[in-house]
């Protein structure tokens, strides 16, 4: 995919955590023309200590219809090995990215 191969490129535009508690997501660019969108969601189906389903980059913002990658954890570990950014949110959702999806204490 174009977007992994140029990621030394990015330009991360913010993160932040979603209204439900714990789905995270960052957005970016390379061309300075499309935004996209790294997301993991929660995954309420493990209950009170849920993890998150394995990410996803959207074009533009998260919706099912703007999907143009699904990651493994692998490849999204990868993806952000080389990526810093200053943030509380992009820091927890690489810690949980690191830690294949689940919440550490």
């Amino acid at each position: 995919m174009k977007i992994m191969k140029i990621m030394k490129t990015i330009k991360i535009n913010g993160a932040d955590i979603y209204m439900d508690g714990g789905s995270y997501g960052f957005w970016f660019d390379f061309d300075g023309i499309t935004e996209y969108e790294f997301f993991i969601e929660r995954d309420l189906s493990k209950g009170s200590e849920y993890g998150h389903l394995p990410p996803i980059i959207c074009r533009e913002y998260y919706s099912k219809n703007n999907i143009i990658k699904k990651l493994s954890w692998a490849e999204a570990q990868d993806f952000l090995s080389t990526i810093n950014y200053n943030d509380k949110h992009f820091k927890k959702l690489k810690e949980i990215v690191n830690n294949n999806g689940n919440i550490t204490k």
